[in-house]
This record gives C-alpha cells, sequence and structure tokens, in this order.
C-alpha cells in the first residue's frame, strides 16, 4: 500500500517525497562544498567534503529504497498480469459492426485499455473505447457502435 499526500494540488507517495528531501539537500549540500573556502587539512578531508559523502549516502539510501522498493516478486507478479491481460485478444476490430450493442462489443473484444468521452465534440451518450492491442477506437453513442477507426 502506497502512502500519498496531496501538496500543492500535486499528489505524491510519501517515498518520492523522501527522495526529493534527499536530492535537496544533496544539491545544497554540494554547492556548499563548491563554494567553501576552508583550506585543505594536512591529514582527513574538510568537514564540507564529509557533510557531503554523508549526504550522498543518504541519497544513494533513499534511491534505493524508492525505486528497489518496486521491484519485489508481488510487483514483478502485477506487471506480468498487467501486460498478460493487456495481450488477451478475443477477436479483431474487423468483427465488429456498427449498431453493435457495448456488450456484444465486450464480449468480442473484451474490457478496453481506455474509455474517454466524447461528448465534447459528438454530443450526450458519445464515448471513444480504445482497444491498443488491435490498434483501434471504437466510438460509442448510447452504447452502441456508430464508426470504428
Amino acid at each position: 500500500m502506497t502512502t500519498t499526500i496531496t501538496v500543492f494540488g500535486l499528489t505524491l507517495s510519501v517515498a518520492t517525497i523522501v527522495l526529493a528531501i534527499a536530492a535537496a539537500q544533496f544539491v545544497v549540500l554540494a554547492l556548499t562544498t563548491l563554494l567553501s573556502k576552508e583550506k585543505l587539512p594536512k591529514k582527513g578531508i574538510r568537514s564540507a567534503d564529509r557533510r557531503l559523502a554523508v549526504s550522498a549516502g543518504l541519497l544513494a539510501f533513499a534511491w534505493t529504497a524508492v525505486f528497489a522498493a518496486g521491484s519485489g516478486k508481488a510487483a514483478t507478479t502485477a506487471h506480468a498480469e498487467a501486460s498478460m491481460a493487456g495481450s488477451r485478444v478475443h477477436a479483431s476490430c474487423s468483427s465488429i459492426e456498427e449498431g453493435m450493442s457495448d456488450d456484444i462489443l465486450s464480449a468480442k473484444l473484451g474490457k478496453p485499455d481506455e474509455i474517454r468521452s466524447d461528448e465534447e465534440t459528438r454530443g450526450p451518450g458519445a464515448k471513444i473505447w480504445i482497444y491498443r492491442h488491435s490498434r483501434c477506437a471504437v466510438h460509442m453513442l448510447d452504447d452502441r457502435v456508430e464508426f470504428i477507426d
């Protein structure tokens, strides 16, 4: 379960916010290290360089936590199922006829990859069912096929 927070109208995950803070901290400390007038010690490293090294470690940890978290078995299984779901082709768009109901269309081609409202252009009840695997768009009006692209 991913926890999200809305900030200034943007919905961001907590992991993304932590990564952004770690990256900002790294950038600030990199700039202070570059602009530091502290002289190089005879032994060891400057304190600005030490802070930058610690910040780089924190950034690497945050980066790993954010991007490696989604690479587990559950995420891999979900990605595999999603890719398989998109590749289940029942028929091609050539098997669709004008006037066909949305139930018959769903039975033949399955669930569309995307449904867009087309009411602004064609009026109330107008939708476009997009099937990416078949590379076609079915224009619906009042739950009936009007034409196919």
